[in-house]
């Protein structure tokens, strides 16, 4: 952790895994951060305290390897999301690392490592709402899921991507939008409801997009 006034370090944490995701808490009080393929080569997603730059707890438990941006803190900071490749997640307290609920049930043994090259996870993440009512998950096999965080239940599904949707973003200033980014060259905007509002085509397979801050434009890459 490095001060970004005169670029002078500030702190070391030592971690016993290959980190592949860092997440400051809103606060920055607390550092989460992800694994490179826990099943694989070994790992758990952690929470760490910055000031003291020790361990506050190891987010453990998933029966399958994490996607490697499904580290997430929510808006708030009081709970974090873990989301497995399947789309199913683990919800924790945001400050002291203990488990809160499960949305989904987990599929054992995926592996980022066995997933093909065209279809593997290089920027999949989960998106909370901006009030955090909501979690958006997507998956390497299946639909994209929307669940209800407090009552650990599902909302609904999203179907209709012919490809991995690597990248999903509610809009910042309505909840009731999410935007997805699919390799099946598609950018989509979605009601929470589960209707499909704009599809967006491409020339490229887009692997992430993003609301400007006033909602009224989309800019897409790949």
């Amino acid at each position: 952790i490095w001060n970004t006034a005169d670029g002078a370090l500030t702190r070391s944490i030592r971690m016993n895994f290959l980190p592949y995701g860092l997440a400051f808490s809103p606060d920055g009080s607390r550092l989460l951060a992800g694994p490179w393929s826990p099943l694989s080569f070994g790992g758990t997603s952690c929470l760490y305290d910055v000031s003291k730059g020790t361990e506050i707890a190891k987010l453990a438990g998933h029966k399958s390897d994490t996607q490697l941006n499904g580290v997430i803190f929510n808006h708030g900071g009081q709970r974090i999301a873990t989301v497995s490749l399947d789309g199913a997640a683990r919800i924790w307290d945001g400050a002291s690392g203990t488990l809160h609920g499960l949305l989904g049930q987990e599929v054992s043994g995926l592996k980022l490592a066995n997933i093909g090259a065209d279809e593997r996870d290089a920027e999949m993440n989960g998106a909370f709402t901006p009030e955090d009512r909501f979690l958006a998950t997507a998956s390497v096999n299946g639909p994209i899921r929307i669940w209800d965080v407090g009552r650990a239940s599902l909302v609904t599904t999203l179907a209709g991507h012919e490809s991995l949707v690597e990248h999903l973003e509610f809009s910042p200033v309505d909840s009731n939008i999410l935007l997805t980014a699919s390799h099946d060259g598609t950018a989509r905007l979605w009601d929470v409801d589960g209707a499909l509002t704009t599809a967006l085509s491409h020339e490229y397979r887009p692997t992430f997009a993003v609301f400007s801050p006033d909602n009224v434009h989309l800019l897409t890459g790949g």
